[in-house]
């Protein structure tokens, strides 16, 4: 799934409304999959980003960091 990484690219673009719609996206694929931890912080981004407004709180986007990486390197080890 691409959303992460467009998610990432809006962000570091200042692009607020399509870190918006990739962050509501990633929300919505971690809580169909399971993903609670990523859920939560895909969801606190979304609601700091709602309406296109300049994300002010920079650890918001850098626990969707960790959490997805997390998520990445459990799936890696199940290979």
């Amino acid at each position: 799934d691409p959303t992460y990484n467009r998610l990432t690219a809006a962000v570091e673009a200042q692009n607020w409304k399509d870190a918006f719609l990739a962050a509501h996206t990633l929300k919505g694929v971690a809580q169909n999959l399971g993903f609670d931890r990523l859920q939560k912080s895909a969801s606190a981004l979304t609601e700091a980003v709602r309406g296109a407004v300049p994300l002010t709180d920079e650890s918001l986007f850098e626990e969707v960091c960790k959490d997805q990486k997390e998520i990445v390197e459990a799936i890696e080890k199940l290979d």
